[in-house]
């Protein structure tokens, strides 16, 4: 009937939406800025070269004439020489990549707060606890020559990113951290839509608000800006876990039955300890 069409309706309209907000953020692990850069790059030296060659093969003529020999030789090199000028943009994009990219050919993750966590996280995973060397059980961190307060081994940092190197390990594969680590923040953007696309849906029964919230949410510039890259430490888990503490609220007032509202009660709980254990100090 029609119910079961809406359902399989926002189904399908929350697939697109997820694997949309996975191929935006994939997408940006390859750094197409830099491609771009490198192929105006390549344009402006081709067009430079030929200028500079009417203007010293035709220094007689007048400059409107100049420039109409200059367009037709900047043409007719683009089509003569496409393939060694699509060679030569690879070259110089890949020599431009190599700088945000470690020995594996990685992307740097971007943030510094991010790269402080990642050196827990390898303790945590080598030595089996966050700090560089424990004196008088306490932990402490040998670049700042300070102990490290009890609050951050239990923060969601360290959680998430010691388990997603649980599950490699399983599997045995072999991930460095900057690849491993990017995947936490996808997750959580895709997350974040299926959350916002419910809660929409669930407030209004309307998928096709549902679709523009939840698209809206992840094309937010400042969004964007804050979580693409970047994991730990930023302004994800502020827009995630709210939407989850307050799909959890709605649940159990929409809930007709008390095992479902007591469900939606234990969700609402989790979520709220979950968001506070984000920011050392608060858990």
């Amino acid at each position: 009937g029609n119910g079961m069409r809406n359902r399989l309706i926002a189904y399908l309209l929350c697939g697109f939406l997820a694997m949309f907000v996975f191929l935006l953020r994939i997408r940006q692990v390859s750094l197409p800025q830099l491609d771009k850069i490198a192929k105006a790059e390549t344009y402006r030296e081709i067009g430079e070269k030929i200028r500079n060659s009417i203007n010293e093969k035709y220094a007689a003529f007048p400059q409107q004439k100049k420039d109409e020999l200059t367009n037709r030789a900047y043409k007719q090199y683009l089509k003569d020489y496409r393939y060694a000028i699509k060679d030569k943009m690879r070259r110089k994009a890949d020599e431009k990549k190599a700088f945000y990219r470690n020995d594996n050919g990685s992307t740097y993750l971007f943030g510094i707060d991010s790269y402080y966590w990642l050196r827990l996280i390898d303790n945590l995973i080598k030595k089996g606890h966050i700090g560089d060397r424990v004196v008088g059980g306490r932990q402490y961190d040998d670049l700042v020559d300070m102990p490290i307060e009890d609050s951050f081994s239990r923060s969601m940092h360290l959680i998430a990113g010691k388990l997603l190197y649980d599950v490699f390990r399983s599997l045995k594969i072999d991930v460095d951290y900057e690849r491993g680590i990017f995947l936490i923040p996808l997750l959580f953007s895709v997350l974040t839509v299926i959350t916002t696309f419910f809660v929409t849906r669930l407030l209004c029964h309307s998928n096709r608000a549902a679709f523009f919230s939840g698209l809206a949410v992840n094309l937010s510039p400042l969004f964007l800006h804050r979580t693409m890259g970047e994991w730990l430490d930023t302004d994800i888990y502020n827009v995630f876990f709210p939407l989850l503490i307050f799909s959890a609220f709605l649940f159990v007032f929409k809930s007709h039955t008390t095992k479902r509202k007591i469900a939606g009660t234990v969700g609402f709980a989790v979520s709220c300890a979950l968001f506070a254990s984000v920011w050392q100090g608060c858990s």
